[in-house]
């Protein structure tokens, strides 16, 4: 009888840590794919960006510092709205596109900013970037990101349309 029963405690205890084993591995190596996934993703935005991504300029305006102003800022660069939000004294604003290239618990968008004139409705270029939201095993506060050009990048890239009083920004 005390065989039967060191046994059967034997068992329960061998079960158990079985089962504990079990459901960490698994949290492993759901953690584990979880960042191959990321990594992965943002591997394929990067290329994405190298390839296609940033500005292309058709044609700069000229503007006074006053307008430059009345544009606002962003990190310190010039920002262009919009254009729902988009006011009179701004000689320029953006139609925006996004293009989900994979959605879920994982997105990741492809951005097409079109910046144009104001007093013709011209497009003067674009801006294109890529960015990877989400994706991640656990997220506490908010999920992880990954996008290019990155934020204080993409909005000195946005300068480059512009003639400052002159000065060639």
């Amino acid at each position: 009888m005390k065989n039967k029963v060191l046994k059967i405690v034997k068992m329960m205890f061998l079960s158990s840590f079985l089962l504990l084993v079990a459901v960490v591995g698994m949290a492993l190596l759901y953690f584990a794919y979880c960042e191959a996934n990321k990594a992965y993703w943002d591997h394929k935005v990067k290329q994405w960006c190298e390839r296609d991504g940033g500005v292309t300029i058709y044609q700069k305006i000229t503007i006074t510092t006053e307008q430059a102003g009345e544009l606002g800022r962003v990190a310190g660069f010039i920002a262009i709205a919009p254009k729902v939000k988009w006011r009179s004294a701004v000689p320029v604003y953006t139609i925006d596109k996004e293009i989900f290239i994979k959605d879920g618990w994982l997105k990741v968008i492809k951005n097409e900013r079109e910046v144009i004139r104001s007093d013709n409705g011209v497009a003067i270029g674009k801006i294109i970037s890529y960015g990877r939201g989400g994706g991640d095993a656990v997220a506490i506060d908010h999920p992880s990101s990954f996008s290019c050009p990155e934020i204080p990048e993409y909005y000195k890239e946005q300068e480059k349309f512009f003639i400052i009083n002159g000065d060639n920004k």
